[in-house]
């Protein structure tokens, strides 16, 4: 179908034709917090509608959404312990989050 298929966890994959890369970051209180999955198809839905019409790759947006989650997981976690403080500081970390600190905070590796 030429589709991009998307899978979260301890490592996000992302996978199309020809294309799989996959997103190490993070934290392991992200799954206790409710609305962590949800939002996160609404941030890939909303790259996609950003790379509509363009000549950029869908699985790069799709990749950059799961880059950009995961890059607040891992910030959230240095600074909360539990799943009501980590919530507020992941939603701060999503706020505050550069291109510079996604980049050092989740490994990408594609194949």
């Amino acid at each position: 179908t030429q589709a991009v298929v998307a899978v979260s966890g301890p490592v996000d994959i992302v996978t199309g034709p020809g294309r799989t890369t996959r997103i190490t970051g993070g934290h392991p209180l992200m799954p206790l917090v409710i609305g962590t999955g949800c939002s996160l198809g609404a941030v890939v839905a909303a790259c996609l509608g950003a790379v509509r019409n363009t000549d950029l790759d869908p699985h790069d947006a799709v990749a950059a959404a799961h880059a950009l989650f995961g890059a607040a997981g891992v910030a959230a976690g240095r600074e909360a312990d539990a799943p009501a403080s980590f919530e507020i500081a992941w939603r701060d970390a999503l706020f505050r989050l550069t291109p510079a600190d996604v980049d050092s905070l989740v490994t990408v590796e594609e194949s």
